[in-house]
């Protein structure tokens, strides 16, 4: 079982996902800080037969052109699917 990332990636940083504001990028790691790509990118998740899982996450903005934004809003979408293998 895995879940997997999909979104529209920022042209100007691919590692993140692209949102309403320019200069502005959101990026989702996983427990150990590695990123998960948002073109297509998995979070393996290991389900034992008499028990639950978690999959853990951590999603932050980051600025996308090395400049600090300015405080605001913004929105990004992305789709999380989980696999069964």
């Amino acid at each position: 079982v895995n879940l997997s990332l999909t979104a529209t990636t920022d042209p100007s940083y691919p590692q993140a996902i692209k949102t309403s504001r320019p200069g502005v990028g959101v990026v989702v790691t996983d427990s150990q800080n590695n990123i998960i790509s948002p073109a297509g990118g998995t979070l393996p998740l290991s389900i034992p037969d008499d028990a639950d899982s978690i999959a853990r996450m951590n999603v932050y903005p980051v600025s996308t052109t090395g400049v600090p934004p300015e405080t605001g809003r913004f929105e990004a979408t992305a789709t999380v699917r989980i696999n069964f293998d």
